[in-house]
């Protein structure tokens, strides 16, 4: 559920800051970001109509006809994003979102953020904004490091409401190359990520179709 997801968080976000240069900005497919500009969410930033809607405090200028396409995605954000600390779901988050829907662009190069922001795309049924982050995903092969990737296990593998595609993309991207599994198991932060979140272990080894890690005989699981 969200809750234990959400306390994995907490021990996270001092660290991002020095792992974002291991996000996808290494990567050639992703080097048209840093020269697009930033992700626009001001209505003066556009031609064309806006709304204002108001997410958590903060006004985002949203293209009306997307409005328009879409009646229920100003709620189910609103209502969505409420529910979520800013230490979980960042601001960055919802601005990628809507600076998608404004220009069908927006700059990222932290793989975590790019799976936070595929997460949310789901639970706010954006299909061609989740369809644009995935392949996003997808293209991208360079290395994530053991500690951005326990972070993105536990999303992947602890939140509520998760496309197939994305768990499969987690599958593709860890079996990939046979050392990344290996390199997860003897990162510290997986090891501290289990002991909060004892079943992402398990999750992860059933996703890859591995082995399940031994249940200990103090109980009687038959």
């Amino acid at each position: 559920g969200s809750t234990p997801h959400g306390h994995s968080h907490s021990h996270s976000g001092h660290s991002h800051s020095h792992h974002r240069g291991d996000g996808l900005g290494h990567n050639k497919l992703f080097s048209e970001d840093s020269h697009r500009g930033s992700n626009c969410t001001k209505a003066s930033d556009f031609d064309f109509p806006t709304k204002d809607i108001a997410v958590r405090g903060k006004t985002y200028s949203v293209r009306c006809s997307y409005l328009a396409e879409a009646s229920k995605f100003e709620a189910d954000l609103q209502k969505y994003v409420d529910k979520k600390s800013k230490k979980i779901l960042s601001d960055r988050i919802i601005e990628m979102l809507i600076s998608f829907i404004n220009r069908e662009w927006y700059g990222n190069d932290i793989a975590l953020d790019e799976v936070t922001m595929n997460v949310l795309c789901t639970n706010v049924t954006a299909k061609s904004a989740f369809e644009h982050s995935l392949k996003r995903l997808q293209k991208y092969d360079g290395e994530i490091d053991p500690f951005e990737m326990s972070e993105i296990c536990a999303t992947i593998l602890c939140s509520d409401k998760v496309d197939d595609k994305l768990k499969d993309w987690l599958k593709k991207y860890m079996l990939k190359v046979p050392d990344r599994i290996e390199e997860l198991d003897r990162s510290q932060k997986w090891a501290e990520l289990n002991e909060e979140l004892p079943e992402v272990r398990a999750r992860l080894a059933e996703l890859l179709g591995l082995k399940p890690p031994p249940v200990d005989d103090n109980h009687r699981i038959l």
